[in-house]
C-alpha cells in the first residue's frame, strides 16, 4: 500500500479542506494577547497564523516591550489599552 492510501491527492486535498471547514465552526473567535518580552511570543503568533489559516477569526495584540502577563497588572498604562482590546472583542462577539 502506498503511503497516501492509493489514493489520488485530490482526495487528500478535498479532504483538507473539509477539515479546515470542520474546524473553522468549531474553534469560537480567539484573542490573542501577548507581549515583546514574554516567553509565549513566538507560540502565540504560530497560533494565531494557524487559526486564521483555517479561517478562524483570532486578532492578535502584541505589545510592545512588556513582559508576560502585563495586563495583571492595573498599574500599568498598557494594561488598560488591553482591557479595552477584550472588552471590545467580547462586546462585538457576544452581542452580535
Amino acid at each position: 500500500m502506498t503511503p497516501s492510501g492509493g489514493r489520488p491527492a485530490a482526495y487528500w486535498n478535498r479532504r483538507r479542506r473539509n477539515q479546515g471547514a470542520k474546524l473553522r465552526h468549531a474553534i469560537a473567535p480567539t484573542l490573542i494577547v501577548t507581549a515583546t518580552r514574554g516567553f509565549e511570543l513566538s507560540r502565540a503568533v504560530y497560533r494565531h497564523n494557524q487559526l486564521v489559516k483555517h479561517g478562524v477569526d483570532a486578532p492578535l495584540h502584541v505589545w510592545d516591550g512588556l513582559f508576560h502577563g502585563f495586563f495583571y497588572n492595573p498599574d500599568v498604562p498598557e494594561s488598560r489599552d488591553c482591557y479595552d482590546v477584550i472588552v471590545r472583542f467580547f462586546d462585538h462577539h457576544l452581542t452580535s
